[in-house]
């Protein structure tokens, strides 16, 4: 077994998914990690270049607000991601409990200064959503997974969770580092709304359509409404910039 290579001397599975499953394991020697697990079992035709890529993006940033790779292996029908672990999602957090609007900057804050790091590196992260931000013990955020993240500066197909699409991507059009900054918006409604997005419909055809036309499915939180609509839900051309968002977070 793998988890024996590793020295695993027990794990539980914290998350499962389309293509794999994540684990929260404890090795021989007492540290704590997660181990991310993506199967070839009913991966498409890209899974490959995809892993490849995700694991290039991932491997070679290291920043405090964005959680650390530390290992991969590649075996026949998978690949194993060891990666620090974070006691929750932001996701979680705020299903459990209705945060306060202080707490929401300050998280807002850490991932505007992780990302600004992801952009720097030319990465286009394409998936930033509640169930990627994550808290450790300290309450300090960080962004994970990074596997439809692409490089920048311009990029091209639907990519993305669709409650938190930005329109450029919902219309098929180019897109490059401002689409993280909508589901960025996205983030921040969701948090306030304990988990709920603005677009969010009964289907994924009717979000998508929402999104297109800036058609709201919740009224926006008024502490933040006035900022979203004049400066986030806006084309990619008016869009602000992550300085304008960190400014808002310290308002």
């Amino acid at each position: 077994m793998f988890f024996e290579k590793l020295k695993v001397l027990n794990r539980v599975l914290i998350a499962k998914g389309k293509f794999g499953s994540c684990y929260k394991c404890t090795t021989r020697s007492g540290q704590t990690v997660a181990l991310k697990v993506q199967t070839r079992e009913h991966a498409n035709a890209d899974w490959e270049d995809r892993i490849h890529r995700e694991i290039d993006i991932h491997r070679q940033l290291q920043h405090p607000n964005v959680c650390t790779m530390w290992q991969h292996w590649f075996r026949a029908n998978a690949v194993y991601i060891c990666l620090e672990y974070c006691d929750q999602s932001v996701m979680q957090r705020v299903q459990t409990c209705s945060p306060e609007l202080s707490w929401v900057k300050c998280t807002m804050r850490d991932i505007v200064q992780g990302l600004t790091y992801i952009h720097g590196a030319n990465i286009i992260h394409r998936d930033i959503k509640l169930h990627n931000l994550l808290l450790c013990g300290n309450d300090k955020a960080k962004i994970t997974d990074f596997g439809l993240a692409t490089w920048g500066p311009i990029a091209t197909g639907l990519a993305g969770t669709p409650n938190y699409l930005a329109c450029e991507v919902a219309e098929r059009q180019p897109y490059g580092f401002a689409v993280d900054v909508w589901s960025l918006g996205c983030c921040l409604v969701a948090m306030l709304l304990q988990g709920k997005c603005p677009f969010s419909s009964g289907t994924v055809a009717e979000t998508i359509e929402n999104i297109r036309q800036r058609r709201f499915t919740t009224v926006l939180p008024e502490a933040c409404s006035s900022f979203l609509q004049s400066h986030v839900f806006v084309g990619p051309s008016e869009r602000c910039g992550l300085l304008d968002m960190d400014a808002w977070c310290l308002s």
